[in-house]
């Protein structure tokens, strides 16, 4: 799951986190999707609305590179070959998304690699939805039955 800052981009936000709960991953098969969810929850509205405000931009998407960098291990050996902003519909949340694109390379085979977040934040919440596949995207239409169901759960 990718973090929501990371030494490339870690913006000054002044709020206080009063709680967080993660979801393990789900993974239908082999090649994925693996989807996995994590919330925060801040002291008031308002504080939501900085986080929100310092964090739901693109540099976000350093993060998300990182994240796929450092699942590197194992043998199996991750890079970065593409960055890029999701266009989301209106959803009953503020969104935004975020794709990293990459190869794992183990010994004597390469498959492509995609590693998506979407960001949502509403009430005193905001919640990150992580969604990995390999050799192909994961299907927007998936994505965003995933993304609308866990922005009507926010308050």
């Amino acid at each position: 799951m990718p973090d929501l800052t990371c030494p490339g981009f870690n913006p000054p936000v002044a709020a206080v986190e009063v709680g967080r709960a993660e979801s393990p991953t789900y993974g239908q098969s082999s090649s994925g999707p693996f989807v996995s969810q994590t919330a925060y929850a801040y002291g008031s509205g308002s504080q939501q609305g900085r986080v929100w405000n310092a964090l739901a931009r693109p540099k976000l998407v350093r993060c998300v590179a990182q994240a796929l960098l450092a699942g590197s291990g194992g043998g199996v050996h991750f890079t970065v070959t593409g960055r890029q902003t999701l266009g989301l519909p209106a959803l009953p949340a503020n969104a935004r998304g975020y794709r990293v694109s990459g190869t794992a390379t183990t010994t004597g085979q390469t498959v492509n690699v995609f590693l998506d977040m979407i960001l949502l934040g509403r009430g005193q919440t905001i919640s990150a939805l992580s969604i990995s596949t390999f050799q192909v995207p994961v299907a927007s239409r998936l994505e965003l039955r995933l993304a609308g169901a866990a922005a009507r759960r926010l308050g």
